[in-house]
């Protein structure tokens, strides 16, 4: 199967929609579906299920997900956020798969639909303090999911060797990683997964480990990290080098970055849509 990577530089985004992406995509982070009306066949990986309104898809990190749009009238939610945003579900994110997308029902929770509401509201106005209102409310909204939807471990070995590659990746990526020993790691032909970086996700092995290493750096400057100790804890050697990979995947350099997060720390809002 021919399935698109995504390239996502915004930590979240969140907006109401009426129709869904039909193309096989996959990207680091969570994306959730609320259907308040009409139906469509989700997928995620070869799970396929029939939503109907009321019902909730969610996609893990690194799923293969797409949609197939039903005949008639449709109104969705849609968010994706970057799993950086929640380290308190990193297990769950990176150890375990939902044994379906779709949870029946969701829009009868009036906490489920409370957060979705809240953070569709929030990302399409000016918002005081909105990172921090997103984050909470997307903490909630997965307690709320979480204990509703049943969990699997994911197995030792995927018949996809893409989802062996990215998870090994998305697992190791802060050591000192390769082309090499990620070929030792799952005993495939460096050359081989070259091919399927840009044959099949549509970017480059470098430029994978890159986007989860400046994310993840992102994520510990807003914890209070300097530049140079983000740019270590997450495998770079060279303050130089995680500078222009941050800049490529960030659009700013990452000391813009840090004035960014100040100006969100006053409440203002530097992020729609």
């Amino acid at each position: 199967m021919f399935f698109h990577y995504e390239q996502r530089n915004q930590d979240y985004s969140a907006y109401p929609g009426s129709s869904l992406a039909p193309l096989p995509h996959l990207h680091k982070h969570l994306e959730l579906v609320m259907l308040w009306e009409g139906s469509v066949l989700a997928v995620a990986d070869s799970n396929e299920v029939m939503m109907q309104g009321g019902d909730l898809y969610l996609a893990f990190p690194n799923q293969i997900h797409y949609y197939y749009n039903q005949p008639g009238v449709q109104r969705h939610s849609i968010l994706i956020v970057s799993p950086d945003l929640l380290p308190e579900f990193r297990r769950e994110f990176t150890e375990l798969l939902p044994v379906s997308p779709v949870l029946p029902g969701a829009c009868e929770n009036p906490g489920i639909v409370a957060c979705v509401k809240n953070l569709t509201a929030a990302c399409a106005g000016e918002t005081p303090y909105l990172d921090a209102r997103f984050r909470g409310n997307m903490l909630v909204l997965l307690c709320e999911l979480l204990e509703s939807m049943p969990l699997r471990k994911k197995p030792a070995a995927d018949v996809n060797i893409c989802s062996d590659i990215i998870k090994y990746c998305y697992e190791n990526y802060t050591e000192d990683i390769s082309l090499e020993s990620l070929a030792q790691a799952l005993h495939v032909s460096r050359f081989y997964i070259s091919h399927l970086f840009g044959e099949q996700l549509h970017v480059s092995f470098r430029d994978y480990i890159n986007s989860l290493r400046t994310g993840h750096a992102a994520e510990l400057m807003r914890s209070g990290m300097t530049v140079t100790e983000a740019a270590y804890a997450v495998g770079y050697n060279s303050t130089r080098t995680f500078g222009r990979c941050f800049r490529k995947n960030l659009g700013v350099s990452p000391s813009e970055y840090q004035k960014t997060l100040e100006i969100r720390s006053k409440g203002e809002n530097p992020c729609k849509g």
